[in-house]
């Protein structure tokens, strides 16, 4: 994955590693990735064209890449119990684009702006009562 060149510029002012600070925040160690990388350098995990597709084909290529991986993860018993104990991620090993992001739960819905209409509802069950 290729940086912006002003961030790169930015990285080499800082003071410190910010590949062994990702480790030590993240808890991935680098070998632990290489030792698993190889698996993943088929055709179907090349993404240096993605940037040229559509949306419905980078969808395709992202989805496909997503299930080439299961099938190597399920393959692999060694991969899978490091992938599962969160030792590496499948974004160290291929580019997943959007099918990599962790979405996030919903964050309940806010309160009521005008609780008047809402006085004699019972209380939702996940907000503390006035």
């Amino acid at each position: 994955m290729q940086v912006a060149p002003d961030l790169a510029k930015e990285r080499l002012k800082a003071s410190f590693s910010a590949p062994a600070l990702r480790d030590v925040i993240c808890g991935r160690r680098p070998e632990v990735t290489e030792r698993f990388k190889s698996l993943f350098d088929g055709p179907e995990f090349d993404s240096t064209d993605d940037a040229f597709l559509s949306y419905a084909e980078l969808f395709k290529a992202q989805l496909s890449r997503a299930a080439a991986a299961v099938h190597i993860i399920r393959a692999n018993p060694k991969l899978m119990a490091t992938h599962q104990a969160q030792k590496v991620q499948m974004a160290d090993l291929f580019d997943t684009g959007s099918m990599g992001s962790k979405s996030t739960p919903p964050s309940p819905s806010p309160p009521c702006k005008t609780a008047a209409h809402c006085a004699d509802a019972p209380p939702h069950p996940s907000r503390p009562t006035p």
